[in-house]
């Protein structure tokens, strides 16, 4: 049963029963702002998730068939370079 309805059973003074209609509504308004506080939480959580798999995923950290070869040999591979950022 609703709380408002319930109040109004025991005919409360008008003051208290729009004081506690007052509270019911703002009750309502911050659950929604919390569910909708969540939802984006969980929409970033999961496309943090998604970057992550990007750039740390195995495929980047896989060697060339060539690097393997270098790696077997023992010879050592050059640093790659660093692109030059232009002014």
């Amino acid at each position: 049963m609703d709380l408002a309805a319930e109040l109004a059973q025991f005919n409360p003074d008008p003051a208290l029963a729009a004081w506690v209609g007052k509270l019911l509504d703002k009750s309502k308004s911050d659950a929604l702002t919390l569910q909708q506080a969540d939802l984006k939480i969980r929409a970033l959580t999961l496309e943090l998730a998604y970057y992550k798999r990007i750039r740390f995923a195995n495929k980047s950290e896989q060697f060339s068939a060539e690097q393997r070869e270098l790696r077997k040999a023992g010879i050592p591979t050059p640093a790659p370079r660093k692109p030059k950022l232009s002014s």
